[in-house]
């Protein structure tokens, strides 16, 4: 019974909440899985209250760890798409970092050899 009542809970997160977060489960985009609410929703259903603990624990922290790696990924794609602004460094006389959505114009006297090169943060 209160496996049931804990599913119907999670059933109504996923028809009430969660569409208005504004993000998806980490652990859903990253490995292209069921998210961890329907996993745990799932698993309290096959297994129960007391079986099921652990292994939605782990899941949630699995999940933890792929938000900490999909960020690191986006931050590097953001950082490559920076550096990629100040395309062949020397060759170009300036290089308007607005084409890249930073916002301020670099130098290439500067390099453009850092994160930083186009006095633009990340």
């Amino acid at each position: 019974m209160l496996n049931r009542c804990l599913a119907m809970m999670i059933r109504g997160y996923q028809k009430y909440i969660s569409p208005y977060k504004g993000f998806r489960c980490a652990y859903a985009v990253k490995h292209q899985s069921l998210s961890c609410s329907e996993y745990a929703r799932l698993e309290l259903l096959q297994t129960g209250v007391i079986h099921s603990l652990s292994s939605i624990r782990q899941r949630l922290h699995d999940c933890k760890m792929a938000a900490i790696t999909l960020e690191a990924d986006k931050k590097a794609q953001r950082k490559t798409d920076y550096l990629n602004c100040c395309a062949d460094g020397l060759s170009i006389p300036d290089v308007s970092c607005s084409s890249c959505e930073m916002g301020d114009t670099c130098s290439v006297g500067d390099a453009c050899s850092g994160a930083d090169a186009c006095s633009c943060s990340l």
